[in-house]
């Protein structure tokens, strides 16, 4: 009997079972995953230190063949684990441009936000610096101006990291360029503050101001 037989024969040990669907998933055997499945398991299980599912874990790893499996077996795109993050997150935040795609394709919500940070995908896509995703993103309607619990954007986070291309970028589709964060920082501030001259440069020259005027 080999590995995958004795994952196999092992569906009904609880615990086990999940650890070898998991397993599966992360390392895309999918002939394995099909015959876990076909043995009764769960599809949406979660494993238990973060809460991550079969397709959270195929959508981090890459595995575009095991998240279209996972799908065509009614896995949950929109479940999210202890930190809310979704498969669509992590495939985001991964760099996984082919699944993001195909999850866009299958309806997903391109606003949709983390529970517990309250962060976009375009705002995990910035901090992990993938320009084709974050085109990608924007071109399919993403909110330019979104802001996490702490009122950061996804202008903030490219200014912060230094992402001049990014902070372009964002700007020639029409983000604000004086967003500013729950502690009353201006993108603008955050540049100086960093010492990011090509981006305070590009800021003022698309009319940032170092301080925001508030509205009456």
């Amino acid at each position: 009997m080999d590995i995958g037989d004795s994952l196999i024969n092992s569906a009904a040990d609880g615990d086990i079972a999940k650890m070898s669907l998991m397993f599966a998933a992360s390392y895309g055997n999918n002939e394995i995953l099909k015959k876990l499945i076909a043995n009764g398991i769960d599809v949406n299980s979660k494993e238990n230190s973060i809460g991550m599912t079969p397709l959270m874990l195929a959508a981090s790893a890459g595995h575009i063949d095991t998240v279209k499996l996972l799908i065509q077996f009614r896995a949950d795109v929109n479940a999210s684990d202890g930190l809310g993050n979704t498969a669509f997150f992590y495939a985001c935040r991964m760099g996984h441009f082919d699944i993001v795609k195909y999850l866009i394709d299958q309806n997903m919500q391109i606003n949709s936000k983390q529970t517990v940070f309250g962060m976009s995908a375009l705002m995990l896509a910035v901090i992990s610096g993938h320009a084709d995703i974050i085109e990608l993103l924007v071109d399919h309607g993403a909110e330019l101006d979104a802001k996490d619990t702490n009122g950061v954007s996804a202008m903030t986070l490219a200014t912060v990291a230094g992402m001049s291309d990014v902070v372009e970028y964002l700007i020639s589709k029409g983000a604000d360029v004086n967003s500013e964060n729950n502690a009353g920082w201006t993108v603008l501030m955050l540049a100086r503050e960093k010492g990011h001259e090509e981006i305070v440069k590009i800021l003022e020259k698309a009319g940032a101001k170092e301080i925001v005027q508030p509205i009456h």
